[in-house]
């Protein structure tokens, strides 16, 4: 249809409304109150978690994971599942090893903008300190995170276990 059209988006092609008045439309019709959020609650559980395969790659679906998954989590209002996602270490290595260095940084602004919690704040300075050297070394995001992210006491729970399973993975 004239209507739609198709973009290259990271770990694949998704279809949009050419006309954005026609998406904004769309959704103030079909998508209003609690569909909003069930909506991006179907598609955060869809995309779920990420992990790598037994080589350390990530297959396509996991790209397209890490790309969307915090979006869908804040617009469903899935607090603890954004907190754990954000805080993941692995989860942060495939977008940084994806070329999604400043879209991670985004996510934890957007997730700390509606759910401030320490965790959060802790990934975002992370982040900051570490962005030379991420920037740098993308492959190397995993070992990066954690040598910040390690000085950083007392560490909340989500941290505190997203550290534990980066040191078994490095």
């Amino acid at each position: 249809s004239d209507l739609l059209t198709e973009r290259a988006t990271a770990g694949g092609v998704v279809i949009r409304f050419f006309h954005r008045q026609l998406a904004d439309r769309s959704a103030a019709r079909f998508l209003t109150g609690r569909e909003f959020g069930g909506r991006h609650g179907a598609l955060a559980r869809y995309f779920g978690p990420v992990h790598p395969g037994p080589d350390g790659s990530y297959s396509r679906r996991d790209i397209r994971t890490a790309a969307e998954l915090p979006y869908h989590q804040i617009r469903a209002e899935y607090w603890e599942d954004l907190e754990l996602t954000v805080s993941d270490l692995q989860f942060g290595e495939i977008k940084i090893a994806c070329g999604m260095l400043h879209d991670f940084i985004h996510d934890c602004d957007q997730a700390l903008s509606v759910h401030p919690t320490g965790s959060l704040r802790i990934m975002r300075t992370a982040l900051a300190r570490s962005l030379p050297a991420l920037s740098r070394m993308p492959e190397l995001a995993l070992q990066t995170l954690y040598n910040t992210l390690i000085w950083s006491t007392p560490l909340p729970p989500p941290l505190g276990d997203a550290l534990s399973r980066a040191r078994a993975a490095l």
